[in-house]
């Protein structure tokens, strides 16, 4: 288990390994950390290690924001070409 805080965010970031995942005495340490960082008005993160193919996932994310851009783009000329100039 590794804990990140920064302190200029008011946030903590857990990070938990599959073996983390699985071990009760890590998993008993977290009920006192969410307890303490809520005590300080943090927010608390918690990142678990997961089984897919990170860089899959990723590529299909940039796609995606690609697909997304790129439409928002064209409504955008749309828009604008269809809204008279005063």
């Amino acid at each position: 288990m590794e804990v990140d805080v920064h302190a200029e965010e008011k946030m903590v970031c857990i990070w938990l390994t599959h073996a983390d995942e699985a071990d009760p005495a890590v998993q008993s340490r977290l009920p006192p950390l969410y307890k303490q960082y809520k005590a300080k008005k943090y927010i608390v993160a918690v990142y678990h290690s997961g089984n897919d193919d990170l860089e899959e996932l990723t590529r299909g994310l940039v796609l995606y924001n690609r697909k997304r851009l790129e439409e928002n783009r064209m409504s955008a000329e749309t828009l604008a070409a269809t809204t008279p100039c005063n």
